[in-house]
């Protein structure tokens, strides 16, 4: 609905540009060129390409199944807009006013199935598709909300985004001088090799400021020709936001095209931004300069600045109290002149959609990855203390708590059935334990991990099955510990009949399955408050259906067959065999009947139970790679 406001303005933008252009060329040739390769010697702040991003008529609505009763709600209405390159452009405007969504709009991170979506998105006049992966590698998004592993350094951090993005070529020597450079000129050599999370028996911790600062390192490693930071500056103290703000101009100054959304800069600040684009209620106010240019046009509408205020919080001043329709009497919003036929900016297929700049990357195979997210998970365990002591304490403390309220259970004559049952009882809360234990873990911690996940597979970090694989290699290690301390602590009191090793084994199985069924819950939802409300639903089925509370047998048909997805169902089956399989007492035969434990041969409910683990393993992936394409 809106264009620039000015068409004097964009004229002289343009001629500014033109002139720009001659020096330095940004926009590439429409033939095919040949890939660009790494520039070995380049630094952080080498010249590059940079783009010309414009976008035109964005319209960013909600979906809804109803509109009468619930209309769509229209958060952004016709934008258009542009990004030069070699300058710092700054999208601000009140809370609320559509900046951030804009952003998400720009890098490909508007959900698809949240929102209807139309405009356009070009980089040097092609049309670019921000989902595709080979314009990602030329755009870096740094979000509001930090997104690192709080067991990481910032120095690993910036590291590992290096190895993994990229040319595998790029030797360690090299990695580690970039790496350098960025904690240099971000200001946090002091930090470097500090914990960025902190907490109970964990040293370190960063301030707000310096995990910020980090997750900029982190996408500054592919020196990226477009940079978009979201409210890089809120929270920070002045020293915090100057020293981003400068790295930022530094870095358009080398050719990149950089958008960040700042709310009320300082006059420190202010001065370092070239141009600006002001948005209010999802429409535009402004596109142009910043300096005499901005002031004169809000004095040509009426709105002269004070001397006592900067021409930023004048501005917002005059966003927030005037009411729209004097604004629009005055002249900010301009309807557009020509309508442009609006067109999904995610079609791959529209005729006019060229393919970005391909880049010449061969990133590092698939063992490098798994063992680089392996060696991070590895220094999780290793130093977040505190969550592992809780969980193999918790599980030792419930197993010796077991053991002596069944005490000796396993040495009791089994003709008599209040013992056989007492004995199925005690075998089945340490199982259940394992269940509960674990499974809770994997569900609570999981969507923590989650947004560093979505961040990492989205910029290309890796793929969905390295990510898997390193994650169950740590839960096997933490599963394996929690069910050999909560054993050590209960069998022996209880004198089990079957042997040590195998009952250690049906609980370190039913344990992996227990976090895979906790995994697919935890990638469906972003809250962990959520996940533990949905804790029943993972636990209750498992329960009625074992044959611990009421017999299979007595369930109604129509519900029996939901015992098959449970993985409890067939730990308890296999721990009956070896427990009373040589039992010839026939309260003993009853009980394995009943529960259908002799149904089948033994070795088919430890396929059934890996082939639960793998179906549920695939099917969190399935959910997280489709939560990763937005």
């Amino acid at each position: 609905m809106a264009t620039n406001v000015s068409h004097v303005d964009v004229e002289a933008a343009e001629r500014t540009e033109k002139e720009k252009s001659r020096k330095y060329p940004s926009k590439l040739p429409e033939t095919a060129d040949p890939p660009v390769t790494h520039d070995r010697g380049s630094t952080l702040f080498s010249e590059r390409e940079g783009h010309n991003l414009k976008f035109e008529n964005i319209v960013m609505k909600t979906k809804s199944r109803d509109s009468k009763k619930k209309p769509p709600k229209e958060i952004l209405k016709s934008i258009s807009g542009h990004v030069p390159p070699r300058r710092v452009t700054a999208i601000m405007g009140p809370s609320g006013s559509g900046k951030t969504s804009l952003l998400k709009v720009l890098t490909g991170r508007a959900g698809k199935k949240s929102f209807d979506l139309s405009g356009k998105i070009k980089f040097d006049g092609r049309l670019v598709d921000p989902t595709d992966i080979e314009v990602r590698r030329e755009l870096a998004y740094v979000e509001q909300e930090v997104s690192i592993p709080a067991t990481s350094t910032p120095r690993e951090a910036i590291r590992f985004s290096a190895r993994l993005r990229l040319d595998r070529s790029v030797t360690h020597d090299e990695i580690e001088s970039l790496v350098n450079e960025i904690l240099k000129e971000l200001g946090l050599e002091g930090c470097a090799d500090t914990m960025i999370g902190g907490g109970v028996m964990m040293s370190g911790g960063l301030s707000g400021g310096e995990k910020k600062r980090t997750q900029l390192g982190v996408e500054l490693v592919t020196k990226p020709d477009i940079l978009i930071l979201d409210e890089p500056t809120s929270g920070l103290d002045s020293y915090g936001a100057e020293t981003i703000i400068n790295v930022c101009q530094r870095i358009a100054q080398a050719g990149a095209s950089l958008l960040l959304t700042i709310h009320q800069p300082p006059p420190t600040v202010v001065r370092k931004l070239d141009h600006l684009i002001l948005l209010l209620d999802g429409r535009l106010m402004y596109d142009g300069s910043l300096g005499p240019q901005l002031n004169d046009y809000f004095a040509a509408k009426g709105f002269a600045k004070p001397d006592d205020y900067n021409i930023a919080d004048w501005i917002l001043t005059v966003a927030q109290v005037t009411p729209i329709p004097d604004l629009e009497e005055a002249g900010f919003f301009q309807e557009d002149a020509k309508k442009i036929k609006n067109e999904d900016i995610y079609d791959s297929q529209l005729e006019e959609k060229n393919g970005a700049r391909k880049l010449l990357v061969h990133h590092v195979g698939l063992s490098t990855e798994i063992r680089l997210l392996f060696g991070r998970e590895m220094k999780r365990l290793r130093r977040d203390k505190l969550a592992v002591t809780v969980r193999v304490l918790s599980t030792g403390f419930f197993g010796l708590f077991y053991g002596l309220i069944y005490l000796n259970i396993g040495t009791t004559d089994l003709s008599d059935p209040l013992n056989l049952q007492a004995e199925f009882g005690a075998i089945a809360n340490i199982l259940i334990s394992t269940m509960f234990g674990v499974a809770q873990s994997a569900l609570l911690d999981f969507p923590k991990d989650r947004p560093v996940f979505l961040r990492e597979y989205s910029t290309n970090h890796y793929s969905v099955l390295p990510y898997f694989l390193a994650k169950l290699s740590i839960e096997c290690t933490v599963t394996f510990l929690q069910a050999l301390v909560q054993l050590v602590a209960s069998y022996f009191l209880m004198a089990l009949r079957m042997r040590f090793v195998v009952f250690l084994a049906i609980n370190f199985v039913l344990g992996i399955t227990s976090t895979s069924m906790g995994i697919v819950i935890g990638s469906m939802v972003e809250d962990p408050n959520v996940a533990a409300e949905l804790m029943p639903v993972l636990i209750v089925p498992q329960l009625l259906f074992s044959g611990f509370f009421i017999s299979i047998d007595l369930i109604p048909e129509f519900l029996r067959w939901a015992q098959y997805l449970c993985s409890l169902t067939y730990a308890i089956r296999l721990s009956s065999y070896f427990e009373f399989g040589d039992c010839t007492e026939e309260s003993c035969q009853q009980l394995l009947a009943r529960n259908q434990v002799i149904e089948l041969d033994t070795f088919w409910y430890w396929i059934i139970l890996i082939a639960i683990t793998t179906g549920f393993r695939l099917a969190g992936m399935i959910i997280l790679r489709g939560k990763a394409n937005f």
